[in-house]
């Protein structure tokens, strides 16, 4: 209920800052898969194909194949809602019209709050599941572990297989490291264990804090920190630079530096993650007769995650 609004009722206020700035371009769509759903949840599979075909002799039998059922996802859409309240004296009395342009319109402050809060979930997806303590379990994911882990099984069936898309300990961005993620996307094995996959890496997300880092990874003739003048041939790739704000893990030390945030990861051109939309931001007034006040809601259903952990690969930073 908006009751600290006195400035909006004073006479000869040349500008009112903050309640209309430009807001940081989201890279959502850069990385997830954006799509709608139809109904209050959505079950996915992934599948395990046939193993490779056995050699055999003359008159002797077939070695059977078959195909499994591997691990699975439900999507739940979340609920995400936000009110305000404007006694109906304050409304007659604003003078410069900010509380009708910014309510009652979808564009207004209450959509504004929901295009936050969409960037604040997806990045604390990264910031707290993907990155969750190694071997812990996480119900959100498929597998039961976090997005980048060691220990990740290859499939249902073959539970005793395991692939890291992860470094062995959290380390910071650099040439080596980068180097480190993008071979692993290019060899991660399919779910029958026997199949490569044909993936390439797409895009390196970073927080703000490692612009520079990132571009000397990413577009620097010379490998960075390097005694000897070895060529970056990481620059021939095209990988996307992805520059997140409101992506914010630290590792160990970077979390008491004076540039925090020194987590990234990197998404190969097929990948997993997934945004999920039920329903987008509706605004709904109505007008409250015992109070004399105007009523705003806001609304919004979404759930964003990972169905596998394949075409991804992160580490935490040191």
């Amino acid at each position: 209920m908006s009751q600290d609004i006195v400035p909006l009722l004073n006479k000869g206020i040349n500008r009112h800052v903050y309640l209309a700035e430009q807001m940081l371009e989201s890279p959502l769509p850069d990385i997830f898969h954006m799509g709608d759903m139809d109904g209050r949840y959505e079950d996915e599979f992934m599948w395990e194909l046939y193993q490779n075909p056995q050699s055999r002799g003359p008159f002797e039998p077939v070695e059977p194949g078959q195909i499994h059922a591997s691990y699975g996802k439900r999507w739940t859409p979340v609920t995400y809602a936000l009110g305000d309240m404007i006694a109906e004296e304050d409304w007659n009395d604003d003078q410069y019209a900010v509380l009708t342009k910014l309510l009652p319109q979808k564009g207004g402050a209450l959509a504004r709050a929901h295009k936050v809060l969409r960037e604040i979930v997806g990045a604390n997806f990264f910031s707290v599941l993907a990155f969750a303590a190694a071997g812990n379990n996480t119900p959100t994911m498929s597998d039961g572990r976090p997005l980048f882990d060691a220990s990740h099984p290859v499939s249902l069936s073959n539970s005793g297989v395991l692939f890291s898309n992860t470094t062995s300990t959290s380390v910071d961005l650099s040439n080596s490291s980068f180097q480190v993620a993008a071979s692993n996307i290019r060899q991660q094995p399919a779910p029958n264990n026997t199949e490569i996959m044909s993936n390439q890496p797409r895009c390196l997300v970073v927080n703000p804090n490692q612009n520079y880092v990132a571009k000397q990874v990413l577009r620097g003739d010379w490998q960075m920190n390097s005694a000897e003048r070895n060529q970056n041939w990481v620059t021939e790739d095209g990988i996307d630079l992805i520059q997140w704000a409101y992506f914010r893990k630290s590792g160990t030390v970077g979390a008491t530096s004076s540039t925090p945030y020194n987590a990234w990861f990197v998404l190969g051109k097929d990948h997993q993650l997934y945004w999920k939309s039920r329903e987008d931001v509706t605004v709904k007034t109505d007008y409250a007769t015992n109070v004399l006040a105007y009523l705003f809601v806001s609304y919004a259903r979404f759930v964003c995650g990972a169905l596998d952990w394949r075409g991804s690969f992160g580490s935490g930073g040191y």
